[in-house]
């Protein structure tokens, strides 16, 4: 009889034992997983970064295209003024021309009827 209480006890332990490792195996398995779970979050955190790093980056060229093209701009407004300024000149120029133009014609006129008188 106290062999078998013995063996039913051993029996007991055994799958007490059983059990245990059963749980240590379930407990092992959720930790696996929960590390994975921290894997993929972690790779989640990376594809954001990574995704806010192409947004600031965009924002920068965006930025940079921007003060490309006020600098543009602020060229192109300096031209104006010069080429607004250099009209006046043109003109005042070709004012000039055409009077030297009459001089010139009305010399030729002088002469052209002075030069039977200085004959004669």
């Amino acid at each position: 009889m106290y062999d078998t209480v013995v063996r039913i006890y051993d029996t007991v332990v055994s799958l007490y034992e059983t059990v245990v490792r059963m749980y240590d195996t379930v407990v092992s398995m959720y930790d696996t997983v929960v590390s994975m779970y921290d894997v993929v979050v972690s790779m989640y955190d990376a594809v954001v970064s990574m995704y806010d790093a192409v947004g600031s980056m965009y924002d920068t060229v965006v930025r940079m295209y921007d003060a490309v093209v006020s600098m543009y701009d602020t060229v192109v407004s300096i031209y104006d003024a010069v080429v607004s300024m250099y009209d006046p000149v043109v003109s005042r120029y070709e004012t000039v021309f055409s009077m030297y133009d009459t001089v010139v014609s009305r010399y030729d006129t002088v002469v052209i009827i002075m030069t039977p008188l200085l004959v004669l």
